[in-house]
């Protein structure tokens, strides 16, 4: 049996799963990451561990069989600054780092941003972009800046530490805000704004591009042999529509893991007159469009760590138990809302200086109904984005569930129920490690994209209940007022 890896590299692990060629997970490995923050809105990764909870997860699932084929993935708008010789000077900055607001706002305020944002299709004025990052990084720590002699993402440190390559598939520099849409090129008005010049930016290639065969060291290190093929990859966010099956804008796919985000897949670039919604490149014949946010299942963490274990209750069960109080409490969680804005926010308003909080209190809400507010709130974040997409003209059949929260039956029929469209849920929930193994199936000829896999066939499905939607509509009004009282620093 041929067997295919898909490596996924997140905010709070790093994942290597196995698939074979009906795209059926047969095992996988899972390492957890420490994301390292403070009160001035820093969120860092250490490359170092990264790295070794990359080689770990490799070589866990190489010792259950050897693959036939790796693909990569990781997460959007990270940075971190390199010297000539690729040792590390700054930790990783996730997209989660908001330390670059400032920068952000200046970059915002340019009379040429409309037209930037056009051209690159993303939205640098926000501190997750990795441009606004740069300028942080040269105004505050100048003397690493005059050092660094390459600034990259994740994944390019990583493979350039396996094979000594200085390369960033599209999807990758696309996130970056770097990028020029339509000619796949590194967008030079940009890197004049940031002062960064080109040699200091990676090589770009297409997602499908092959790597070389492994150093003898490196792979008797990772125990699979030098000559397993490995596919440049892509992003998370295009990876994980890829992995649901959806190759167009007839469906879309909805993701909650740490964040959260909703997407959708075009044949040509999108420019939203608005500058709410992001476009990113995938491939030539196909763009992904959609908006994120910051706080999806992290909020949920946040509620099991801060409160539920402090008052003796299990991590382990914690979700199992989020579920059942929240199929306890009606809509609405009887007058009770959550801003879950923990980490500022993106998609749609792109407000990084947003703030969490919870209003309505009474004396007989419990625990059960914090649990529901907050489920709801992070369902109140998608809904915007899913509302402005509809205004955009995507209006998807149906939705397609991945991440961590499809596991979550309450949790997915909630969402039915207020976006008043069906979710259905694929075999494979683990969507971006299959969209990173079928990439590497797809290098080999195994397949041809745009081909279903059993592993993307639905086995369940959720249906809207229309005797909810009043009190879902009247519940998101009670949201869009408390968001509207929180928000500070609007267009951060």
């Amino acid at each position: 049996m041929e067997v295919y890896f898909g490596v996924d590299i997140g905010t709070s692990s790093l994942r290597c799963g196995a698939f074979d060629l009906k795209g059926r997970r047969l095992w996988i490995s899972q390492q957890e990451l420490n994301l390292f923050t403070d009160t001035q809105g820093a969120a860092e990764q250490d490359p170092e561990e990264v790295w070794q909870a990359f080689c770990r997860a490799l070589t866990q699932c190489a010792a259950k069989g050897k693959p036939q084929g790796v693909g990569l993935s990781v997460y959007m708008h990270s940075l971190l600054a390199v010297g000539e010789d690729w040792n590390p000077l700054t930790p990783v900055f996730t997209w989660a780092d908001s330390r670059a607001a400032g920068e952000g706002r200046m970059l915002g305020s340019l009379p040429q941003t409309p037209s930037l944002y056009k051209k690159t299709g993303c939205r640098f004025s926000h501190p997750m972009s990795p441009a606004a990052k740069m300028l942080w990084l040269k105004n505050h720590r100048p003397q690493v800046w005059e050092k660094a002699a390459h600034l990259v993402t994740l994944k390019e440190f990583l493979v350039h530490r396996l094979w000594g390559e200085n390369v960033v598939d599209l999807s990758d520099a696309s996130s970056m805000g770097l990028l020029q849409m339509g000619r796949g090129e590194w967008e030079e008005e940009m890197l004049a704004l940031v002062g960064a010049g080109k040699d200091r930016l990676g090589m770009l290639r297409p997602c499908t591009s092959a790597l070389p065969p492994l150093p003898a060291f490196m792979a008797e290190k990772l125990g699979i042999p030098a000559d397993t093929p490995f596919a440049l990859g892509s992003t998370d966010g295009v990876l994980a529509n890829v992995g649901a099956g959806v190759f167009s804008q007839e469906r879309m796919t909805t993701n909650i893991g740490t964040s959260g985000a909703l997407r959708t897949m075009l044949p040509v670039p999108y420019e939203d007159e608005g500058l709410s919604l992001w476009c990113y490149a995938f491939r030539p014949e196909m763009w992904a469009v959609g908006g994120s946010i910051n706080n999806g299942g992290l909020v949920l963490k946040w509620l099991r760590d801060r409160f539920l274990v402090p008052l003796g209750g299990s991590q382990a069960g914690a979700y199992a138990l989020f579920d059942r109080w929240a199929e306890e409490v009606p809509v609405g969680c009887e007058g009770l809302v959550m801003s879950p804005a923990l980490t500022g926010e993106r998609s749609p308003d792109w407000n990084s200086a947003a703030a969490g909080g919870m209003h309505g209190l009474r004396p007989f809400h419990g625990i059960e109904h914090m649990a529901r507010a907050a489920m709801e709130g992070v369902l109140f974040r998608m809904y915007s984005i899913y509302r402005l997409l509809g205004e955009r003209g995507f209006v998807p059949g149906e939705l397609v569930a991945g991440g961590g929260y499809a596991r979550s039956e309450v949790w997915l029929q909630m969402q039915a129920d207020l976006f008043d469209c069906p979710i259905q849920v694929p075999r494979e929930t683990e969507s971006t490690l299959l969209g990173a193994a079928y990439l590497a199936m797809e290098n080999r000829g195994k397949v041809q994209f745009g081909q279903l896999l059993e592993g993307m066939e639905p086995v369940r499905r959720y249906e809207p209940r229309k005797e909810t939607r009043g009190p879902w509509q009247e519940a998101y009004g009670r949201y869009q007022e408390l968001y509207r009282r929180l928000e500070q620093g609007k267009g951060e």
